[in-house]
């Protein structure tokens, strides 16, 4: 793999998903690679494999679910560049800080920047008017539309309720 600080890893949420890197569509092996991929992009924090497990694969036995989730990370990182994924023994999370970019975080910005512009509450100009035209643009459906792990109860819950929130966000900061 190349270089991660050359990589661009890039993470489409709003709509349905997609994963691109270095400009190509990246194919996920399973519905579950996608899942954890997105689950540890959109937190941004590193978490207990435990917690992943109960999350991904709450009806297995403990055991039959560690490795589940052990084939998922080794699947993951051979598709991404070396370094991404940081997993030791207890906790995994991903290297968030170089050649990743995330539509939901770009959204956010975007629309944070319209809503903060310094200029009279109700009124805005040319940079406001961009940056909300910028986000509408990432805004091509729901949170992960069309997707869903129909044997984990918890990843669905997780998705509904990351749902609801750019749900609120969008209407509360285009509605101004």
């Amino acid at each position: 793999m190349e270089n991660i600080s050359k990589v661009r890893l890039k993470i489409f949420t709003l709509g349905t998903p997609k994963i691109e890197l270095d400009g190509e569509k990246l194919k996920m092996k399973t519905r579950k690679n996608l899942a954890l991929l997105t689950y540890l992009a959109v937190t941004g924090q590193v978490h207990r494999r435990e917690s992943l497990i109960t999350l991904l694969w709450p009806e297995l036995e403990p055991s039959r679910a560690r490795g589940g989730l052990r084939r998922e990370l080794s699947t993951l990182k051979k598709a991404l560049p070396d370094g991404l994924i940081k997993a030791d023994r207890q906790t995994i999370g991903l290297e968030r800080g170089v050649g990743i970019w995330l539509d939901i975080d770009q959204f956010k910005k975007y629309l944070q920047n319209f809503h903060h512009h310094n200029h009279p509450k109700g009124e805005s100009c040319k940079d406001c008017e961009e940056d909300l035209i910028k986000a509408i643009k990432l805004m091509k459906g729901d949170f992960l539309e069309g997707f869903s792990l129909p044997d984990s109860t918890n990843f669905d819950e997780w998705q509904f309720f990351q749902t609801e929130s750019f749900a609120r966000l969008d209407y509360c900061y285009i509605i101004f």
